[in-house]
């Protein structure tokens, strides 16, 4: 590998981006259930921020649903109205997760 050559390619940063979102859609779960010590929540925020800027840098919303936002406890990626039918749907899953967000934020 060069050293100089820093660039993701498109491969990578799907690869990237993939790896993001699985470990942290697990972690979320982990922490709604009170399953991660304080060092867990923190790597998991850090691993939030990160996926934040790879989502604002290469313009990813479009990428992703209301629910995959909602997965990875990023609500602020989240319409209004998707966030309404979260907590108003028959989805227990869902709709707790929402509610749990929402006052955390």
């Amino acid at each position: 590998m060069v050293k100089d050559n820093f660039n993701f390619t498109e491969a990578e940063e799907k690869s990237l981006v993939g790896l993001l979102y699985n470990h942290i859609s697990f972690g979320t779960t982990m922490e709604m259930f009170n399953e991660l010590s304080e060092g867990g929540l923190n790597r998991l925020n850090n691993l939030r921020n990160i996926f934040r800027k790879l989502i604002s840098k290469y313009n990813l919303t479009s990428q992703f649903s209301g629910q995959d936002f909602l997965l990875l406890g990023l609500i602020e990626f989240i319409k209004d109205n998707d966030i309404k039918s979260f907590k108003e749907s028959g989805n227990n899953h869902l709709k707790n997760r929402v509610l749990y967000f929402s006052k955390s934020k």
